[in-house]
């Protein structure tokens, strides 16, 4: 992995230094016997429609680090991708199985396998590819200082809905405010919005 930046300091509580990676593996292990076969079935979908199963793209992580990020496919295999963050709800390059998918948010369950590896958690920023780091301006740092995550507070509060601005606003205030409260809250927001069929 090729490091960007040095790893940046910030002061926090015992949670964020070390208990929000113990609850991260704890409930990523405890529900392993439900998401790993789920994986496997949603793998099996994009491979039949797609001729791909999984999708893998470098992201930016804790400290700049760049490491694999993986998603279920959603697109066929020879189209060019966008921005991650600007999705449409009618894009003709994504496959019928996909549009389930991104509106499930289930295309993002393999990242589970990042959180074990310690490169994501279950809450934080949005993990962005090194392009997009730009637009944190001079708030890049902040960004660096977390695991990005599985969810956080962009997945619940409107996602692609806002603008980019208001996605890098909320990373912030998430960086400000890390607890096991604030983190509980998003997971279980994070199923409501599943519920909701929310994405796209």
């Amino acid at each position: 992995m090729q490091v960007l930046y040095a790893r940046p300091q910030q002061v926090w509580g015992s949670y964020a230094l070390s208990g929000k990676r113990v609850v991260d593996l704890a409930l990523v292990i405890l529900c392993a016997p439900l998401w790993l076969p789920l994986i496997a079935l949603l793998w099996l979908g994009s491979w039949i429609e797609a001729g791909q199963g999984f999708y893998i793209e470098k992201r930016v992580g804790f400290g700049g680090q760049l490491f694999n990020c993986f998603k279920i496919r959603t697109m066929h295999c020879d189209v060019a991708r966008g921005c991650a963050a600007i999705k449409s709800a009618n894009d003709p390059r994504v496959t019928r199985w996909g549009r389930l998918l991104r509106r499930s948010s289930l295309d993002e369950l393999p990242q589970l396998i990042c959180v074990l590896k310690g490169e994501m958690s279950l809450v934080g920023p949005r993990p962005v590819p090194l392009p997009e780091l730009s637009r944190y301006g001079a708030h890049q740092m902040r960004y660096l200082a977390l695991r990005p995550g599985l969810t956080g507070l962009w997945q619940v509060s409107g996602r692609n809905a806002l603008p980019y601005s208001a996605r890098v606003a909320l990373d912030l205030r998430y960086g400000a405010q890390v607890s096991f409260r604030t983190d509980m809250g998003i997971l279980l927001a994070t199923l409501r919005e599943i519920w909701r069929m929310s994405g796209r």
